[in-house]
This record gives structure tokens, C-alpha cells and sequence, in this order.
């Protein structure tokens, strides 16, 4: 079992009303193949935290940085992990709109430049911002 997290950017902005589309698209999606995570997005920009089979999660990555909505997909971890983090959830949803993100312990404003150096040389930070909003959906 492995967890792919990633970067990205979306070719259009996304509506309140596109983005509950693309959830219900990855839930049902997800299920099938047993992949769990969270997906935020921000701007037009996507963080996605990915877990499950080793094959399926980087079958769905490949599908995902083909993808025509999605552009400058950057994967910053990939990695085994021995259980899930985002385990109870097909796949957990989160705008960054009204999160109180300056609360969070360590925030900073990476996903209003997703490809800068801090999320690249820190990509446990990026991580760990993704557990912060789990734990806040709880």
C-alpha cells in the first residue's frame, strides 16, 4: 500500500457546483479500486493526498496528470505506508474558503502558489496541512 500525494492546477476555475461533480465522480471511483484520501482545493489550484494498492493509486495518478482539467501536475510523495491516514473516507473534500487556515500550527499560503521552492523542498509540510484539515472535519 503506498500514498501519493500531489500537486496540480486546474485548466478553468472550478464552481462550487464542478467541484461536487468531480467528488461524487472520485467517491464512486475510489471505492471500486480501494483508494482513500482528501482532496483540497484553493484558487484553482488541487492538493491530493492518494492512498491504497500500490498498482491502483499510480494507475490513478498517470489517469489523473492525463486528465485535460488538471495542468502542472507536480507528485511530491510516494511512499509505503503500513495504514491509512485518510482510511474512512473514498475520498474526504475540503475548500480552503472559511477554513480559519491561519489557525493551523505551521500555515502558510503554499496552495496560493502550489509550485513554489517551500512546497517542493517541504513536501511533508503539504502533507501534514492535509492531516490538519482532516482532523478539523471530524
Amino acid at each position: 500500500m503506498i500514498s501519493l500525494l500531489y500537486l496540480s492546477s486546474a485548466t478553468t476555475q472550478f464552481s462550487d457546483s464542478d467541484l461536487v461533480n468531480l467528488l461524487a465522480e472520485a467517491r464512486k471511483n475510489n471505492t471500486q479500486l480501494d483508494i482513500s484520501g482528501m482532496l483540497l482545493y484553493h484558487d484553482g489550484n488541487f492538493l491530493q493526498v492518494l492512498e491504497g494498492p500500490d498498482d491502483q493509486v499510480r494507475h490513478l495518478f498517470e489517469k489523473i496528470s492525463g486528465d485535460e482539467r488538471h495542468q502542472s501536475v507536480v507528485k511530491l510523495i510516494d511512499r509505503p505506508i503500513a495504514e491509512r491516514q485518510f482510511g474512512e473516507w473514498s475520498m474526504a473534500f475540503r475548500t480552503t474558503a472559511d477554513a480559519g487556515l491561519d489557525t493551523f500550527e505551521g500555515y502558510s499560503n503554499f496552495l496560493n502558489n502550489p509550485f513554489s521552492h517551500e512546497v517542493k523542498e517541504h513536501p511533508s509540510a503539504a502533507y501534514q496541512f492535509l492531516l490538519a484539515f482532516r482532523e478539523s472535519a471530524r
